[in-house]
């Protein structure tokens, strides 16, 4: 059985708080894949094992997708804040 969550008086969180501290942490370790990527990418270009014409929407993609994700990332702390436990 998961123990839930609890703050530093020993309430337990709300649901929806344990919800958004489950979804900030994957927003977060996809942000770690995708600078991974980043990485890979680079390589790839730097062997020339792949053509720059084939990386740049490959780059392009990670770049929004990072995008989004930080936006995730900073509503949903934002939102933390205003919180009241």
């Amino acid at each position: 059985m998961e123990v839930p969550p609890r703050n530093e008086d020993g309430q337990v969180f709300p649901a929806s708080v344990t919800n958004t501290v489950v979804l900030r942490s994957t927003i977060e370790g996809g942000m770690q894949e995708l600078e991974e990527t980043a990485y890979w990418r680079e390589l790839l270009g730097r062997a020339r094992f792949c053509g720059r014409d084939q990386l740049e929407p490959l780059t392009n993609k990670a770049d929004q997708l990072m995008a989004i994700f930080v936006t995730i990332v900073r509503k949903t702390k934002a939102g933390m804040a205003k919180r009241k436990f």
